[in-house]
């Protein structure tokens, strides 16, 4: 099937101008509003950075305290401990029935 298409219409000089100037003006503007929103986001970005940073210095205080009072807790564990190895052993409980709500 062939179609048949009329004949291009001839666009008024100023529209044709002012669609040009209209596209000009949204990459211009494009430009601008990406430069700023990336700096706006570098910004973030630091800020986001040195507060992992920060937090995972913390995190690692946090650990080495807690295991120098483990280790010294095991080392105050191993003083106290008796020559006999099963006095150590926990002793497992007997769990009570398990009963059925009706």
């Amino acid at each position: 099937m062939v179609r048949h298409f009329k004949c291009p219409v001839n666009v008024s000089p100023l529209i044709r101008a002012t669609r040009w100037c209209m596209l000009m003006g949204g990459v211009v503007y494009g430009i601008f509003r990406q430069n700023a929103l990336q700096n706006y986001e570098n910004t973030c970005r630091e800020r986001r950075l040195q507060m992992q940073m920060e937090r995972e210095e913390g995190i690692l205080k946090l650990t080495e305290c807690a295991v120098e009072n483990f280790s010294a807790a095991l080392n105050e564990d191993q003083k106290t401990t008796t020559d006999n190895p099963t006095d150590n052993i926990v002793k497992p409980q007997r769990l009570a029935p398990f009963k059925h709500d009706k």
